[in-house]
């Protein structure tokens, strides 16, 4: 992956979305290795991973899942071992799979939290660091985890096909058009969020990507 797409760019991408969004991130490459640096990961899966026995079922419940995404070709949502809601954003260029957004570490309803605690009891964690490290979770309406993972795939793998595009020495004019007008149609489009903080991270995603692919 890292020689048909600069990661740098994915990494400012990855770091956009997960900021606005409130999600924990990383992409890896087909083998399910990290080519980024993890974005916004919540402090709870940080404890967890410190514990041998966490850190294993992480890495695990990532290749899994991620791997499920890359086959389907279309992300999924998903529990993560310790009960957390996470997706799986496949990114693909020309239809070949180059790698995929592992997102997450949230919580999609209050009532996730006790069961999440019984869950926790499993590892060697300090009990006083993880009621505070629980506190912070971020809660999102399951229905717009669907939405973020869809919204991610499409602008995820377009991005990605037109920078390989453009990038490409035997580039193609007609075919970086094509994906241009793609990319922007994805914008032009109705946002998948109803709420208006989401109308916002979604213009506020756009004007970062504006200077980049000359988007109106």
């Amino acid at each position: 992956m890292e020689k048909i797409i600069d990661i740098e760019f994915l990494q400012n991408l990855q770091d956009k979305l997960s900021k606005d969004f409130g999600v924990g991130s990383v992409i890896t490459n087909i083998e399910g290795i990290p080519i980024t640096k993890p974005s916004n990961f919540s402090n709870i899966c940080k404890l967890i991973r410190e514990d041998p026995l966490g850190e294993s079922l992480c890495k695990k419940c990532d290749s899994i899942n991620g791997n499920k995404a890359m086959l389907s070709k279309k992300p999924i949502v998903y529990k993560c071992h310790a009960g957390l809601t996470d997706f799986a954003s496949p990114i693909i260029i020309e239809d070949k799979l180059i790698g995929c957004f592992l997102c997450g570490q949230i919580i999609t309803d209050i009532e996730d939290v006790n069961n999440f605690e019984k869950i926790l009891a499993n590892f060697n964690i300090d009990s006083k660091k993880t009621e505070e490290c629980i506190s912070q979770l971020k809660i999102i309406p399951f229905h717009e985890v669907e939405n973020i993972a869809n919204f991610l795939y499409e602008i995820s793998s377009r991005i990605s096909q037109y920078t390989f595009y453009q990038n490409n020495v035997f580039k193609n004019k007609l075919l970086l058009n094509s994906e241009l007008l793609s990319l922007t149609s994805v914008f032009n489009l109705s946002p998948p969020f109803k709420k208006k903080s989401s109308l916002t991270k979604f213009k506020e995603i756009f004007s970062f990507l504006k200077p980049i692919f000359n988007l109106k």
